[in-house]
């Protein structure tokens, strides 16, 4: 049987609220930071720009090679491509 290992994800903790932050209008600074950890291989930062909509809505943008797709209040997709 063969193993595959999965990259470790890491998230900047207080990112929801750096979402609301930004829809509300109380932050200037709307982005929060994304690792991605390979046994063996190097890092991978990035950032996620949070992109005020006029309706309210919010739209996330991946930084540095990252796709970032939101699921909801509560979740993203993201993809890196390298």
């Amino acid at each position: 049987m063969s193993t595959i290992e999965l990259p470790l994800i890491s998230v900047q903790p207080d990112w929801d609220q750096v979402i609301r932050e930004a829809v509300s209008n109380k932050a200037s600074d709307s982005f929060f930071w994304i690792a991605c950890y390979v046994t063996g291989k190097p890092s991978v930062q990035g950032q996620v720009e949070v992109i005020k909509k006029d309706n309210g809505e919010y739209e996330l943008e991946g930084k540095n090679g990252f796709t970032v797709s939101s699921l909801g209040s509560v979740s993203f997709f993201l993809c890196y491509l390298a």
